[in-house]
């Protein structure tokens, strides 16, 4: 569970290739996002800054969505 999110007046995300891999996990494992899920991706970026790597965001994507 992320317990802490970025103060306002702070950049989203500090890497945003890391933002970009999360997105392309969740896309591959459970679907594109749509424009209402979209606006979850500040919890992905959130992911990224509390050190969120890719094995672990596939392991959470497989979880979330159970294919």
């Amino acid at each position: 569970m992320i317990e802490s999110i970025r103060p306002a007046g702070q950049p989203l995300v500090d890497d945003w290739d890391c933002l970009k891999m999360l997105v392309r996990i969740y896309g591959e494992i459970c679907g594109s996002l749509s424009v209402y899920g979209k606006k979850y991706t500040r919890a992905m970026a959130n992911m990224c800054n509390a050190g969120t790597n890719e094995k672990q965001m596939t392991l959470a994507s497989n979880q979330a969505c159970l294919k």
